[in-house]
């Protein structure tokens, strides 16, 4: 009688670490986070920052600069559909060459117009990088090229997630 009842026991015991497996398998593959994620946020006057409008302090990975930025972007990933990388002999980093889908062309043309000279803070998975500032030409609209900001293995990872980052930030 018991080793029936173990017997019992053990197979719902089975059944149930298999349903707990299946479920956990289900979570893994369903929770996809944006990594290499890229945002791109107007910096504010000091005066701009006394008032009451939406700001946030960002910091950089090594807790060594931080920023007080707009704390919605003018773009981010969500709108980037391809990206290149642009090396720069000069400095050793890279740039990136970024592709905005047909929303992002009203951030390309908010900043072509209204924003030319002003930098934007870059700030990729919450983390500050430093101050980005955007090449365009009037004849290639949604089409904005970085100052160097990355590391070649960073530029290449933006590049690699650029597809993804898309598709999970709001893709058209």
């Amino acid at each position: 009688m018991r080793i029936a009842a173990l017997h019992v026991f053990c197979r719902r015991l089975g059944f149930l670490a298999g349903c707990l497996l299946l479920l956990l398998l289900s979570a893994c593959n369903s929770s996809k986070v944006p990594v290499f994620y890229l945002s791109f946020h107007p910096i504010p006057a000091s005066v701009e920052i006394m008032g009451r409008a939406p700001y946030i302090n960002v910091t950089s990975a090594d807790d060594e600069d931080s920023k007080v930025i707009g704390k919605y972007p003018l773009f981010d990933s969500a709108r980037i559909i391809k990206a290149e990388v642009v090396p720069d002999a000069a400095t050793g980093k890279c740039g990136l060459k970024l592709y905005l889908d047909r929303h992002g062309v009203a951030a390309w043309h908010e900043l072509a117009v209204y924003h030319r000279a002003e930098p934007m803070a870059a700030v990729m998975d919450g983390f500050y990088l430093g101050i980005a500032t955007f090449t365009s030409r009037d004849d290639e609209p949604g089409i904005l090229t970085t100052n160097p900001l990355w590391t070649e293995y960073e530029a290449q990872k933006i590049v690699e997630h650029v597809e993804s980052n898309y598709e999970l930030g709001g893709k058209e």
